[in-house]
């Protein structure tokens, strides 16, 4: 059996809890080296030169039954830098452009925040999902959302950081100083009712300045 313990906001679609396990079974004497392949991203908020690691775990049994001690490793990998291109898009923008909502950008954006994906949920977020999400609303919630989507698909595809600073009379009026400070503003404002009219139409806003370009100060 192989555990593998994925670093905080590291996501794979076949982990859970942050674990991937591969029940290996049986293995023939000397059977020579044997490799496992598997996808994990980060989040899309992990800023450069932060540093992940990684640590498996091989426990075995002998044809005898004999229990051994678990065999560990672990290594480490550091987020490089990428500079933006400084050309976001709306989330009207994303929504027409499907040729853009590639399937590493779609993982990107669901390696940094899975409630778009479904329902029901089954940890890739998919073409169809994302328009759904993306489709003009009428009413909170579905504007946070979709400029929030729109907001990660400018992240994965390298559009804008998450370090990026912002500066606007909204964004002095909520405290945020980067991309990665909205983002998160958003997430929290997702977790409150809809009733919260003033909170809903401010980080709206504050998106929406921020997927126009008008945020951002490079």
């Amino acid at each position: 059996m192989i555990t593998d313990t994925l670093p905080p906001d590291v996501y794979s679609p076949a982990a859970t809890a942050g674990k991937l396990t591969w029940n290996i079974g049986a293995l023939a004497g000397h059977s020579g080296p044997k490799t496992i392949e598997y996808q994990a991203r980060p989040s899309l908020l992990t800023l450069p030169d932060t540093t992940l690691d990684n640590r498996a775990e091989l426990t075995f049994t002998n044809a005898g039954g004999c229990v051994y001690a678990p065999t560990q490793a672990s290594a480490r990998t550091t987020i490089t830098k990428v500079a933006p291109t400084k050309n976001p898009m709306l989330a009207t923008m994303w929504l027409i452009r499907q040729d853009l909502r590639t399937p590493e950008i779609l993982a990107r954006a669901q390696a940094t925040d899975t409630r778009f994906d479904g329902p029901p949920p089954d940890g890739v977020l998919t073409l169809h999902e994302s328009s759904a999400v993306l489709f003009p609303p009428a009413t909170q919630p579905r504007g946070v959302r979709a400029e929030l989507l729109a907001t990660l698909f400018n992240l994965a595809g390298h559009r804008i950081n998450a370090n990026t600073k912002i500066g606007t009379v909204t964004t002095t009026l909520l405290h945020l100083s980067t991309v990665g400070d909205a983002v998160r503003y958003a997430q929290a404002t997702l977790a409150r009712p809809p009733s919260e009219l003033v909170r809903y139409a401010r980080t709206s806003l504050v998106l929406t300045e921020i997927n126009s370009g008008v945020a951002e100060r490079y």
